[in-house]
């Protein structure tokens, strides 16, 4: 295929765009066949750059004209899970490393399901379509396509898929110990594990599929910039939290109880999504300022433009970054803490009350923090030991749900070996 750019002065493009069609024919995601009235859905071209330079060109599919669709769930790793697995990489002296998949829906498993395609317009020949064998971007079903064939290949090394978190699997060695973890995010792989788990795991891994990248020591993962050095293993996010800025209002009316406009709105809300977004990943600091300035979302006054701007000056001075310290993890040491504490009528309508807790995993000599929250109680509470207890009742489900993670991460079965809350 030879590319006609919509832009005829922009190579750079062209080449992309034709870099995108040899990835095709290399991992036969096509055959051409002849439209004898076929159903086919269109496609179109996403480019994307950083800075001046263009980065990469995508064919994909628009698979919302599909007439049946098709199931598309498909899990990614939460927070929880990756916050435990540096926990046990740091006690058990692995070096966490991340992999990037080149094109990979394109190196999923064939498609089980006849789907016809017309090319972009600047490579379609006269009476041909695309009949495809893998799962194009942009379609409902690539992402899941894609995780069960990852998901396949992990199993084939011996891996095992958590129940509770179907993006974690682990690895055991001959005596049934952990060996290794692998964690997923689509195409992005964290891993860490002992000797025998690279050669029987990653080797596989690393063969069964084309890699575009390797980190290890420093490097950033899903917007976390992780750190290892001697005993812990630290995780920020500095630099997104350096582009949050405060948001500028209208000076001619500093009015605290004037409703803000819809542009400051806007710019309230884009502002709270950054805050909300880390207060859930790395800043704990910030749940309760975060959760208190969404119950103003849909009347927020400049009085609370002041107080949200006084949060973001508070993320650039607060803690720097979430540290994960060297535990003993024998089952007779480890155990699962959690503290929760909660108001009656404390939020700013008087009427609801908030909650929050913090779970930690400790040793009894380090604690490394694993969850957080804080919200409002959605149930109407009449008494402060009310909202106690709600609130003890939210933490305690948290401190389950990872013992139960932990535990079969550690020990292959989340029901053998009981560790204590």
């Amino acid at each position: 295929y030879h590319v006609i750019s919509d832009d005829l002065t922009n190579l750079e493009i062209t080449k992309a765009k034709e870099e995108e069609i040899r990835k095709f024919r290399e991992f036969q995601v096509f055959e051409e066949v002849q439209d004898i009235g076929q159903t086919a859905i269109t496609c179109r071209w996403v480019i994307t750059s950083k800075g001046d330079k263009v980065h990469k060109a995508r064919c994909v599919a628009r698979g919302f004209q599909e007439v049946e669709v098709p199931q598309s769930d498909a899990p990614t790793v939460n927070k929880i899970s990756k916050r435990l697995m540096f926990a046990i990489a740091v006690c058990n002296k692995w070096e966490i490393k991340a992999l990037d998949i080149t094109s990979a829906f394109l190196q999923a498993d064939k498609i089980d399901r006849e789907i016809y395609v017309q090319p972009p317009k600047d490579i379609r020949r006269r009476g041909i379509l695309w009949k495809l064998n893998k799962p194009l971007y942009g379609l409902g079903d690539s992402a899941r396509k894609w995780y069960f064939t990852l998901r396949k290949v992990l199993s084939e090394t011996g891996c095992v898929v958590s129940q509770l978190d179907n993006s974690v699997s682990n690895y055991y060695d001959d005596k049934n110990q952990l060996a290794g973890i692998v964690v997923t995010h689509v195409d992005d792989l964290l891993y860490a594990g002992n000797a025998k788990f690279y050669k029987e795991v990653m080797r596989k891994i690393t063969t069964c599929f084309k890699i575009s990248k390797m980190n290890s020591k420093d490097f950033s993962y899903l917007g976390w910039s992780i750190k290892q050095q001697g005993d812990a293993i630290t995780v920020d996010q500095r630099e997104y939290c350096e582009k949050i800025q405060p948001v500028s209002m209208d000076k001619s009316n500093k009015d605290p109880e004037r409703p803000l406009n819809s542009g400051e709105k806007g710019h309230y809300q884009e502002a709270l999504g950054k805050l909300l977004w880390i207060s859930s990943q790395t800043r704990p600091d910030l749940s309760f300022d975060t959760m208190e300035l969404s119950t103003y979302t849909s009347s927020a006054k400049v009085k609370h433009m002041d107080i949200l701007n006084k949060v973001v000056k508070k993320v650039k001075f607060g803690p720097r970054e979430m540290k994960f310290n060297r535990m003993n993890l024998e089952k007779d040491k480890i155990k699962v803490v959690f503290y929760s504490d909660a108001s009656l009528g404390n939020l700013p309508n008087k009427t609801d009350s908030g909650r929050g807790y913090l779970v930690f995993l400790s040793d009894g000599h380090q604690a490394s923090l694993i969850a957080w929250s804080s919200n409002k109680i959605k149930r109407v509470v009449h008494s402060v030991y009310g909202a106690e207890t709600l609130g003890c009742v939210d933490g305690m489900s948290a401190a389950i749900y990872i013992r139960q993670l932990l535990s079969e991460m550690l020990f292959n079965d989340a029901r053998k070996k009981v560790i204590p809350i």
